[in-house]
C-alpha cells in the first residue's frame, strides 16, 4: 500500500539529503508561505502577543525592558 506522506530518500550525506527533500517539497512550501501571507490576520497576531507579553511582564518582570 502506497501512503502519501512517506517518503524514503537516499543520500549520501546530509548536505545531499537536504537538496533533495528541497526538490521534492518546494512547490508545496511556496504554496503554503503564499496561502498563509494571504489569511494574516493582524489584529488578532496584536491581540495574542499584548497578551503574551502581559504574562511574561508578571511572571518574569526581568525579562521585559
Amino acid at each position: 500500500m502506497k501512503h502519501k506522506n512517506y517518503y524514503e530518500i537516499k543520500a549520501d550525506n546530509y548536505f545531499d539529503l537536504w537538496i533533495k527533500k528541497w526538490q521534492l517539497f518546494r512547490s508545496e512550501l511556496k504554496n503554503s508561505i503564499i496561502k498563509k501571507k494571504k489569511i494574516v490576520d493582524w489584529n488578532s497576531i496584536i491581540t495574542k502577543s499584548k497578551n503574551h507579553l502581559n504574562i511574561t511582564k508578571e511572571n518574569f518582570p526581568n525579562l521585559i525592558e
